[in-house]
């Protein structure tokens, strides 16, 4: 089967200066889909250029309690902060119920279950109890004519084991903790409010039948809100019940040393 496209990008270079008179040089990609095999894509398709969030960490994320985020938006609005975080509200596939959102692009996905099982159909094509439609254009023939792996194609213990996967990926330990230039970092980072919405220090809740992701101390550096980053971040990701905000990017956390 033909592939959709193939990606052709090239680079600006963009000149920023600090307030020091430093000046460095970024590159701002440019994306384009060449080789269309399908036809031609709709003129208001929006592309910009990611890269796949870290895995690791991910259950303990999901263990943090939507009262403690919801918090840290209050906080932030009540700072009168330039960078204060919202909260995305995104369909539960299962309970057909707004939820507040935690993984994905900016936030698009309620939890670790729904976000697999999204990935098999968006990214592999492949059917399952949460999305049951074949992941076909009209265009694609091989597509809705090939043999079905299954109804669905991925069971509910298969499912089962990638959530379980996906929760468990252990943090790896982090390294030179007192080294004198960490230190200073770690100093400079909470000087200049880095903190406020990458946060370190959070408590997950008590889990039923998860004990090594409840209530620990995590330091995962991220609020798990949307922020406005500015016009040189803008992106526009159009969720199943939620358009999030141009220039809003999703914290997703280090889940280790700081860095900013």
């Amino acid at each position: 089967m033909a592939p959709e496209g193939q990606i052709h990008i090239t680079y600006d270079d963009v000149a920023m200066r600090f307030e020091d008179g430093t000046t460095v040089m970024l590159r701002k990609p440019n994306l384009k889909i060449v080789e269309l095999a399908y036809g031609d894509m709709h003129p208001d398709v929006m592309m910009s250029a990611r890269v796949a969030p870290p895995m690791i960490g991910l259950g303990l994320l999901e263990s943090v309690p939507e009262s403690t985020i919801l918090e840290f938006a209050k906080q932030q609005q009540q700072d009168t902060t330039p960078v204060a975080g919202t909260p995305n509200y995104v369909l539960d596939v299962r309970t057909k119920e707004m939820t507040l959102g935690r993984f994905g692009w900016k936030a698009g996905q309620p939890n670790l279950m729904q976000q697999n099982a999204a990935a098999f159909n968006g990214d592999v094509g492949l059917t399952s109890a949460l999305f049951t439609e074949e992941n076909c254009t009209d265009q694609q023939d091989l597509c809705t004519e090939s043999l079905s792996g299954g109804d669905p194609e991925v069971s509910d213990n298969i499912l089962n084991f990638v959530e379980f996967y996906t929760q468990h990926l252990a943090v790896p330990q982090r390294r030179n903790i007192n080294n004198p230039e960490v230190l200073a970092g770690e100093a400079l980072f909470k000087k200049v409010g880095c903190d406020n919405c990458h946060r370190t220090n959070i408590q997950t809740a008590k889990r039923e039948g998860l004990p090594v992701l409840s209530n620990q101390t995590i330091h995962p550096y991220t609020d798990m809100l949307l922020h406005d980053m500015g016009e040189g971040l803008l992106t526009v990701v159009l969720n199943t019940m939620h358009l999030a905000r141009i220039g809003e990017r999703h914290h997703y956390g280090e889940l280790g040393i700081p860095k900013k």
